[in-house]
């Protein structure tokens, strides 16, 4: 066995140290370690001392305890995403929250969970043979100027939706593209200016546009998708969902017009701009026949996708069913080892676990419980006040967690309870306050793409806030104004 080299370790630092390993590990130790122990005490202390009465059974108290322990591990970053994805299953049985595995491991065996696995595989194919960068090249097309820039990538980012599946992954595809394009700039009299408006707009921003109008270019999509059929309200399939959140389209128009009139720099020029992206294309080759025969089986995929009411196969099982078409022998000249580094094996396994935990928190009456707690304090007043203030007070919530997957993960199951109490239809109450997630644009930590983002060290905290936080009310006002009644129309009024 080759041995693994520790590079944090040399003679000043040798020995083990808890706080040295963390930190070499990528996360806070400090913080991380007195999560871990603050989130073990709160789960042992809620199964020991919380009483259990008819509202809050012993499965819903160990359901508690467990939800508590993920608040905790999430916020603190005290276990790995991924891990704590595997570990919440494992806690739901050993608590009581469940006695049998396929309940408590769910979220691993719905049909969704397939449908997310299966494109992260074809994600990763596409990584694998530049694919997925000969896409969004060709999609930005041939510009000198910033707003054709940008407009360019915020229409790839939203196209690119369809076949990347997740916000974080179209990010880490546009990054390299745009930060190449900003080097261009070095020594414009509005240099500062245009490398904020292309890092927060055409990275954090952009990754963001196509995020609600497919089921699978959000993973919390997925987790509202489960949360709404589990309660018998609505089985959104991927043409279900495409057709009840297309008009979400226009929301992208919109934020691409207010960057564009809080930057002003839509008319600048970039040097060499045009040339740079040729020849980032040029690099790339012609189209290879193995790149063809991906694009063949994902364009399978879709179609199977879209015509699953007439063939009513699972949209999972004939995503699985494109991949066995890819894997023919012969066929891929690329190793599953080589595969299976680019597929994004965490986010599955936290998506899975949350997943399950919301399935917990529906099913165990906790979702319930504390939804009866949040309408004692709701004013009584008309539907759509209603909806403003929850999304207002979910936008503050969520600067806590940084991770979407998880924060809609604990907030789905208790707006799917609190909608009957208030007398309001659980499918656009929901999906209202699901589908601002993406936009959740007051700090760049509240999203993995504005993360990505930040990374650039071209802006700070304030540039972001001055232009993401009206982006977010826009958003609010446009989801109250535009989706509310959209789907009434489509038989699904807020009011009941």
């Amino acid at each position: 066995m080759a041995n693994v080299s520790l590079e944090y370790c040399d003679e000043k630092t040798s020995g083990f140290s808890l706080f040295r390993n963390a930190r070499s590990a990528g996360v806070n130790g400090r913080i991380a370690i007195a999560g871990f122990l603050l989130s073990w005490i709160a789960f042992a202390l809620i199964l020991l001392l919380v009483p259990v009465s008819k509202e809050l059974t012993v499965a819903g108290r160990a359901t508690l305890a467990v939800t508590i322990w993920a608040i905790i591990t999430w916020l603190t970053d005290s276990t790995p995403k991924a891990i704590s994805g595997l570990a919440i299953p494992l806690l739901l049985i050993v608590s009581g929250a469940f006695t049998q595995m396929p309940q408590a491991f769910s979220g691993f065996t719905n049909d969704t969970s397939f449908l997310v696995i299966g494109t992260f595989i074809f994600a990763a194919a596409m990584s694998c043979t530049g694919l997925d960068r000969r896409i969004a090249l060709a999609l930005v097309g041939k510009t000198s100027q910033v707003g054709s820039i940008i407009k360019g990538i915020l229409l790839a980012n939203f196209i690119s939706a369809l076949f990347i599946p997740a916000t974080v992954a179209r990010a880490s595809t546009y990054f390299p593209v745009v930060e190449g394009l900003k080097d261009l700039f070095k020594g414009h009299a509005e240099e500062a200016k245009v490398r904020k408006a292309l890092a927060i707009v055409a990275v954090g921003f952009s990754a963001s546009l196509g995020a609600p109008i497919f089921l699978t270019s959000h993973m919390p999509n997925v987790v509202v998708a489960t949360t709404l059929a589990k309660m018998g309200a609505i089985n959104l399939t991927f043409i279900k969902w495409f057709l009840m959140m297309w008009p979400m389209a226009g929301l992208g128009v919109l934020i691409y017009l207010w960057q564009k009139f809080f930057y002003k720099v839509n008319k600048i020029e970039i040097k060499g701009g045009a040339e740079a992206i040729t020849q980032e294309k040029a690099s790339l080759g012609k189209i290879q026949p193995i790149e063809m025969i991906i694009l063949g089986c994902f364009a399978l995929a879709v179609l199977l996708w879209i015509t699953q009411p007439l063939h009513n196969i699972p949209t999972g099982m004939v995503t699985l069913l494109a991949l066995l078409v890819l894997f023919i022998p012969g066929l891929l000249p690329i190793g599953w080892k080589t595969l299976q580094g680019k597929t994004m094996w965490g986010t599955w396994l936290m998506l899975a676990g949350a997943t399950s935990l919301a399935t917990a928190l529906s099913s165990t009456g906790v979702a319930k419980l504390i939804a009866s707690s949040v309408f004692k304090v709701i004013p009584d007043v008309n539907g759509i006040l209603v909806l403003f203030m929850v999304m207002v007070v979910i936008q503050v919530f969520r600067l806590g967690i940084a991770s979407s997957v998880a924060a809609v993960s604990l907030i789905a199951p208790i707006l799917a309870a609190l909608a009957p109490m208030l007398h309001l239809n659980p499918v656009p109450f929901v999906l209202s306050v699901a589908i601002l997630d993406p936009f959740t644009f007051l700090i760049p930590v509240e999203l993995a793409s504005c993360v990505i983002a930040y990374g650039s060290d071209d802006f700070s905290f304030g540039d972001f806030f001055k232009v993401g936080a009206p982006a977010t009310l826009l958003a609010i006002i446009y989801v109250l104004a535009v989706m509310v009644p959209w789907w009434s129309l489509m038989g699904y009024p807020l009011g009941r």
